[in-house]
């Protein structure tokens, strides 16, 4: 138990009680519409899953209280509902580009019409900055996967892509297809998306002043960051292979730690090439700033990836990553692909968990890190 109270109070912006038998957040939306919105969602989940939040609303403030009755404290059960329960009120809390007021879409899958026609100047402007900077920095720093990913797709500096256009190159080459959708979607659409070879993509853009940080995924951290990789047939094996154990691992309310193999891979993984230490995680090769600190940085750890290690691993979503987890070649991911979950999950229930920065002694550490920010490490 006490396992899962460490990991409670890892969530950012939620508060563990004193006597650690619940937790607890307040969300603040722009109106009533918006709370409401968000309490709808909300409510859908906690009847799919019987179980249920308590909840204290008024005008524009939830305050929402977890706990399982049952077991007299905090459950996964509790954690799953607080993931839902963030990215709900991150994808409800934002005007998205071509969604009014961040209502949920018509659609049971959450996609929506990219409406590309739609994307203003001043957007494709946007893309244009993030690109042409991005690509100025990747070379030397990218594997060699994302950067014939990149060559081989309808991507360039002057214009947001295309959808439909990154769909047929990508169908062609691994069978997959980048799909609308207004922002974050429900777990259990996300897996079902990645499950059938669709990437869910968030059509909107950040604005200007957001260039360099952006709470939550916009199209160019998901076309910039995710699509490339795509186009290489074991990373897309092992994103469908993710979705199908998404929704198992949503079944045994074991989401939280599936979650941090996608995260310390898919998003911001480091792979062991000849010529050196590479990016493949999307959040590092979309992000400026990350980018240089993954790998020139004596700040972080950067320690071999053993899969179970990761699973115990708690991450920041709030800063640059304390740890880094390497592979020796993408072709580890085929193996991840392929393991029986089962006892690591059962194994989960008893063991110990792991904050972000921690190095344990049997590590196979590449770099021990020294802690700090970026621009005291370099």
């Amino acid at each position: 138990m006490q396992s899962l109270i460490e990991q409670a109070k890892g969530f950012a912006n939620w508060q563990v009680a004193a006597d650690a038998k619940s937790m607890s957040r307040q969300f603040k939306f722009k109106n009533f519409k918006q709370a409401f919105a968000f309490m709808t969602q909300v409510a859908l989940y906690a009847e799919q899953h019987d179980h249920h939040p308590e909840w204290f609303n008024v005008y524009n403030k939830v305050d929402v209280r977890l706990t399982t009755h049952d077991t007299g404290g905090i459950s996964e059960r509790d954690l799953s509902m607080a993931v839902f329960c963030d990215k709900t009120y991150m994808s409800t809390n934002k005007a998205l580009h071509g969604l009014a007021d961040g209502l949920a879409p018509e659609a049971a899958d959450w996609t929506i019409d990219q409406g590309w026609s739609n994307y203003t100047p001043a957007e494709h402007a946007v893309w244009k900055t993030l690109f042409e900077r991005q690509s100025k920095l990747l070379p030397g720093r990218a594997c060699d996967a994302f950067v014939e990913g990149m060559q081989a797709l309808p991507i360039g500096a002057d214009e947001i892509p295309d959808f439909k256009k990154l769909s047929e190159v990508l169908m062609q080459k691994t069978g997959w297809q980048v799909v609308a959708v207004p922002g974050l979607v429900p777990d259990e659409v996300f897996f079902e998306h990645l499950a059938n070879r669709r990437f869910p993509a968030g059509q909107f853009i950040r604005k200007p002043e957001q260039l360099d940080y952006l709470e939550e995924p916009d199209v160019f951290h998901d076309v910039f960051g995710h699509v490339p990789m795509l186009m290489n047939p074991v990373v897309a094996d092992f994103i469908q292979a993710y979705g199908k154990g998404g929704l198992r691992a949503l079944e045994l309310g074991m989401l939280p730690h599936l979650a941090r193999v996608y995260w310390y891979t898919i998003e911001f993984g480091l792979v062991q090439q000849q010529d050196g230490l590479r990016i493949y995680g999307a959040g590092i090769a979309s992000s400026f700033s990350e980018t240089v600190f993954s790998l020139d940085s004596a700040s972080p750890n950067r320690i071999r990836f053993d899969l179970e290690r990761v699973m115990r691993t708690h991450y920041r979503i709030d800063d640059f990553q304390e740890s880094y987890f390497v592979l020796s070649s993408l072709d580890e991911l085929l193996e991840l692909a392929s393991i029986d979950f089962a006892p690591l999950y059962a194994r989960m229930e008893e063991g110990l968990s792991y904050q972000p920065g921690d190095v344990l002694a049997n590590d196979a550490v590449m770099t021990r890190g020294r802690g700090g920010r970026l621009e005291n490490s370099l």
